[in-house]
């Protein structure tokens, strides 16, 4: 009897590339082979969609590693719902961005020099006064376009 985990890696890859996110994190549990093939989906997923923002989507996550820094919002939104009925669904990924969130002052300012410098964004700071209402703590708020 042939079970899921004795098909080729090759195979197993092909399958889980069209599988929605939530059964891709289930198979993870199943054994060794599919934790491995699907953890290599999910990263594919990840670079792919943070790709759209960055040129180097891998070095990009390595700074984030470095900074203690994580992706969320729209692009993080759009990894969980991929091969879902809500993927995409109305093209909403077209007006996502990228939201990072960085511990401190220090790794925000590394994270704007690497973006600037890889990417060629520019760095603009937000009126407090806009945000008096919405941010209790807006000192490490800022955009980068």
């Amino acid at each position: 009897m042939t079970t899921l985990a004795s098909l080729p890696v090759e195979l197993l890859n092909r399958i889980t590339h069209f599988l929605p996110t939530r059964d891709i994190v289930h198979i993870r549990c199943v054994c060794r082979i599919l934790r491995a093939v699907s953890g290599q989906e999910l990263k594919s997923r990840v670079l792919g969609q943070t790709g759209r923002y960055v040129s180097r989507p891998k070095e990009f996550f390595e700074l984030l590693d470095l900074l203690s820094g994580i992706v969320s919002g729209s692009t993080a939104l759009a990894v969980l719902m991929m091969g879902s009925s809500l993927d995409n669904k109305d093209d909403w990924q077209k007006r996502s961005d990228l939201d990072v969130y960085v511990p401190n002052e220090d790794s925000s300012a590394r994270l704007v020099e690497w973006l600037h410098a890889n990417d060629e964004y520019d760095a603009v700071n937000i009126d407090s006064r806009d945000l008096e209402d919405y941010w209790k703590n807006n000192g490490s708020i800022k955009a980068v376009t």
